[in-house]
């Protein structure tokens, strides 16, 4: 469903949802178990790997805290 959507997502969202799977793709994520993997994976990225882009803290410490106009939890 996500790729449905990046498609006709336009903007900051876009590139944040390209940013995401050019991370995919380069990083630790294999064909045998691709659900299993790609579950696994986006745990690491939201909850594990801190981003550049959000001062070195992960997609969830930013979503939890509401910085950046996310929404509050």
């Amino acid at each position: 469903m996500l790729v449905e959507n990046s498609i006709s997502m336009g903007g900051r969202r876009a590139k944040q949802c390209g940013r995401l799977w050019r991370t995919v793709k380069y990083e630790d994520v294999s064909e045998p178990g691709l659900c299993l993997g790609l579950t696994d994976y986006f745990l690491f990225y939201n909850g594990e790997r801190p981003h550049q882009s959000l001062g070195y803290m992960t997609p969830d410490v930013v979503y939890r805290r509401a910085i950046g106009g996310g929404a509050k939890v």
